[in-house]
């Protein structure tokens, strides 16, 4: 059950077209609930996910995450479909306690299956 709802805007220095904003909700203990991310420009749906949940210890990022946690000071969440982990793969850290807070910052990481990562940086408020 949702507690919290937030909106997040990018921030990173990106063309207008491949500009996003991610939106979603909290339950108690922090978990982020439908996450939902939209190009800002014609609101293409990029991904989306009922339940955000901890990264598996055999997920073929789990490195990089555990990487991401540290030096953000975030808890790192997986937002990919379930099944096969082809395809890009995406990964979004929120510090601990943002359901408690008005406002706070959202890290995206995606790694392209083609090769290479993005980086992404969000301002979130809570509604």
């Amino acid at each position: 059950m949702p507690i919290a709802f937030f909106d997040c805007t990018e921030l990173t220095v990106v063309e207008l077209a491949l500009k996003e904003k991610i939106s979603g909700a909290f339950d108690a203990q922090g978990v982020p609930l439908a996450v939902l991310a939209t190009m800002v420009k014609g609101g293409a749906i990029d991904f989306q996910i009922a339940i955000a949940g901890p990264v598996a210890d055999d997920d073929p990022y789990a490195a990089d995450v555990a990487f991401w946690e540290q030096e953000l000071t975030a808890q790192g969440w997986d937002v990919n479909p379930p099944g096969d982990p082809s395809g890009d793969r995406r990964y979004i850290f929120i510090p601990e306690g943002a359901q408690f807070v008005a406002k706070f910052s959202l890290f995206c990481y995606r790694i392209y299956e083609g090769g290479g990562n993005g980086q992404f940086e969000f301002e979130c408020i809570k509604q």
